[in-house]
């Protein structure tokens, strides 16, 4: 027979003090069918203690088989020392479906990596929804993510407000990494900010024929690449879109695709500004089948709209008029 489990309930509030000790403030699994459904108010989850080194989620939802797994929730704060995930959210299996809503997210550790959100898509559908997400590790050499999204297949459908990530090492406001011809990714944000680290707003990798589509519905603001693109494959497909500016402390833009059928397609409806480079395409990348659409790109202190990487080199490549398209803006009626 097929096993449903619903539960609601007030705010959660867990506390974990163990030298292993895991902290969870939901724990929702489905397997074979079987289908889980849980309604909380606000979350916390939280093992600050130093000698506490077991990991945090706030959320940890994961469907397989068929399984389907349903969680809503207020607000999720996650805090630890070792790796901690305001939500981490799994399903293996075609007919397996994960869906989480929460209100903010606010993910910190202080040992290891933060993640605001974490995915992983091994087939069924995933759809994670939330408000703003902050993502902060102190650690000296771990990294923070606003939103880590892995897929192999399925489809996956993330839908954040503002995404803010800060770490001493690794920092990117979205990372997705996109592999296999059935697996699709759709994830759309507020503004992004990144600004402490080795940062990159957006950071996605299209490869084995996945597809991809990054909406940004704001600014990407990063005090290293704006937004970075890797593309792999013959029929590999990404696609990013802000609603605004990509401001960089170093490059705007940064693509690397290595052969000429896979597709790379950026729309920026405001201004791209690298402090020292635009839009850069990396050494031995094909220049066919990319298409940057962009309303201005700040060429102050003599900087070019577009750069080819050749070693330590740099040069305006031959089909750059076909790859940067211009949006013309008007006002009042045509």
């Amino acid at each position: 027979a097929k096993t449903e489990v619903t539960v609601n309930s007030g705010a959660v509030t867990v506390t974990g003090a163990g030298l292993e000790v895991k902290a969870t403030g939901i724990r929702a699994s489905a397997e074979n069918g079987g289908t889980v459904e849980v309604k909380t108010g606000e979350v916390t989850s939280n093992a600050t203690n130093d000698n506490t080194q077991g990991l945090v989620y706030g959320i940890s939802a994961d469907g397989k088989d068929g399984g389907t797994v349903t969680v809503s929730t207020g607000a999720v704060s996650a805090s630890g020392v070792n790796v901690t995930e305001a939500i981490y959210a799994y399903t293996s299996g075609d007919s397996s479906t994960v869906t989480v809503n929460t209100g903010t997210l606010n993910s910190s550790a202080s040992g290891s990596t933060s993640n605001g959100i974490y995915t992983i898509n091994e087939g069924g559908s995933m759809v994670v929804t939330t408000g703003a997400v902050t993502s902060t590790s102190t650690a000296k050499y771990a990294g923070a993510l606003g939103a880590q999204i892995k897929a192999t297949g399925g489809t996956t459908t993330v839908n954040t407000g503002l995404i803010t990530a800060e770490s001493n090492n690794q920092t990117a406001g979205v990372s997705i990494d996109s592999a296999g011809s059935s697996t699709l990714v759709n994830v759309t944000t507020g503004s992004i900010e990144v600004l402490k680290g080795e940062t990159s707003g957006i950071r996605v990798w299209a490869h084995d024929n996945g597809s991809l589509e990054m909406d940004v519905n704001g600014n990407v603001n990063s005090s290293g690449t704006g937004i970075w693109v890797r593309c792999d494959s013959q029929n590999s497909e990404a696609v990013v879109k802000v609603t605004e500016d990509v401001i960089a402390g170093d490059t705007a833009v940064d693509l690397t695709k290595t052969n000429n059928t896979s597709t790379t397609t950026i729309e920026v409806d405001g201004t791209i500004s690298g402090k020292e480079h635009n839009i850069v395409i990396t050494e031995d990348s094909a220049t066919k089948g990319i298409d940057i659409t962009v309303w201005k790109v700040d060429t102050s202190g003599e900087k070019e709209v577009i750069e080819q990487k050749d070693g330590m080199e740099y040069f305006v490549p031959e089909n750059a008029a076909e790859i940067v398209n211009y949006i013309i803006k008007v006002e009042g009626n045509l």
